[in-house]
């Protein structure tokens, strides 16, 4: 694993956050982009690997949206007050965390730096940020049993981009996000019936 370790940057976390609950707003200050990066993977795995986490997609989802807005802007993150005390149990960010250890392992085979151009200059990176504030958004908002899957998967696909300097796998978390808005459109649209209509 390179210098900028998911799991050594996850464990600084709560580390720097001891109690039986951690706190968002002191995990999201004074974050780098990168990091900002490890919070939105974190906080997306839950939703693409089956985990007994129910009714927190729209406090995930916007947490990451909050850590997007800080991508984009280069700066700490203003939080909401009614946000600020807002904490998730520490026995779950410790699952979240061995859970994350594994996949990050498994990813680490086929993910390294690689179009460089388009992975960490100063404006893709703000456009990575926008990419993530809007397949957060979509994962914020309500959806029926396994519809947070396609979102959570865009987040946590551009987030591992973003972590690891991979234009490869941004690209594809781009392309997630392009079919996440397209599902969204249509369910606004034409609703969610006739959508699953399709797989009945």
């Amino acid at each position: 694993m390179r210098e900028f370790s998911f799991s050594k940057e996850l464990r600084v976390i709560m580390e720097n956050n001891p109690g039986d609950k951690i706190i968002i707003s002191s995990v999201l200050q004074g974050l780098d982009y990168r990091s900002h990066g490890i919070v939105v993977m974190l906080l997306s795995l839950p939703f693409v690997i089956p985990m007994p986490i129910m009714g927190l997609s729209t406090l995930f989802g916007s947490v990451m949206m909050i850590s997007a807005l800080s991508i984009m802007s280069g700066l700490n993150p203003w939080i909401p007050r009614r946000w600020r005390e807002k904490s998730v149990p520490r026995e779950t960010m410790t699952n979240l965390i061995s859970k994350s250890e594994k996949v990050a392992l498994k990813v680490e085979r086929f993910v390294k730096p690689r179009f460089l151009f388009f992975s960490k200059s100063w404006f893709w990176v703000r456009v990575h940020g926008l990419m993530i504030l809007i397949a957060a958004g979509i994962l914020a908002l309500p959806s029926p049993p396994g519809g947070n899957v396609l979102p959570g998967a865009a987040t946590f696909v551009l987030a591992m981009g973003l972590i690891e300097e991979d234009g490869l796998v941004l690209a594809i978390g781009y392309l997630l996000t392009l079919i996440n808005v397209i599902l969204l459109t249509l369910i606004l649209v034409y609703g969610l019936d006739w959508i699953m209509s399709f797989f009945s």
